[in-house]
């Protein structure tokens, strides 16, 4: 059983894709992944939750596209651009 997220103000939008086994639904207010089937995408549609479906190319033994993806912020360059505007440095630290 899926828990779905209280729209209170908030536009609540899942992300379904579609993967080899079934399909991985993104709640963009809970930030969470859950494995649903195919009968739960087509559910939420049916109660009138917004899904927008991705389907891509099957990979062998791999997932479409990652779950998640960190980035990682810094100050620190190795170009010394004349045109940047971020100040950075290869230390980084401003110069």
């Amino acid at each position: 059983m899926l828990t779905l997220s209280a729209s209170a103000g908030q536009e609540v939008e899942y992300l379904a894709r579609e993967e080899r086994d079934g399909w991985l639904l993104f709640d963009s207010v809970l930030h969470s992944v859950d494995p649903v089937t195919a009968d739960d995408v087509a559910d939420l549609e049916a109660r009138g939750r917004r899904v927008r479906r991705i389907q891509r190319p099957m990979v062998p033994d791999a997932l479409s596209a990652p779950l998640k993806l960190f980035v990682s912020l810094s100050n620190r360059c190795n170009l010394k651009c004349l045109h940047c505007m971020s100040s950075s440095s290869p230390s980084g630290r401003t110069e």
